[in-house]
């Protein structure tokens, strides 16, 4: 399932861009994070509590960061929690836009175990809603 956004952000790309590299700053604007575990360089852990009525409990999401450079962000994630699970592909492209940033969004999400029985609607709605409190989170936080 392919799902894109696009966003804008009032800040510069230099302070958005800058913002994003930082895993630690970036984490503070998923919603309901719990905890994140720092790997190394290049791979981080995630756990959530989500309040979603299809998906009780705590997901964990492993990350790996694939791509950091020239305003792109290459992201994979697979992520688990009881009985579900889903390996993503995430993709961001930063441009200028007179002193603001352009934000495109894009992932490729596979499903499985419970969360294949979920319609895609409820999965396409659900996502929108996490990347839209995620822009507005980062937007305060530029």
């Amino acid at each position: 399932m392919l799902i894109e956004r696009e966003f804008t952000i009032d800040a510069p790309l230099s302070v958005v861009w800058n913002f994003i590299k930082d895993k630690e700053k970036f984490a503070k604007c998923v919603p309901n994070l719990e905890q994140m575990k720092i790997v190394n360089d290049q791979r981080f852990i995630l756990i959530l509590k989500p309040k979603l009525t299809f998906l009780r409990g705590r997901i964990e999401m492993d990350c790996t960061i694939k791509k950091m450079e020239d305003n792109t962000g290459i992201l994979l994630v697979k992520g688990k929690s009881i009985g579900s699970s889903f390996d993503a592909i995430s993709e961001i492209i930063l441009a200028d836009k007179k002193n603001k940033t352009t934000l495109h969004w894009n992932v490729e999400i596979t499903l499985q175990g419970l969360l294949k029985h979920v319609p895609e609607s409820v999965i396409r709605a659900t996502v929108y809603f996490i990347a839209d409190r995620m822009i507005k989170n980062l937007s305060g936080l530029t």
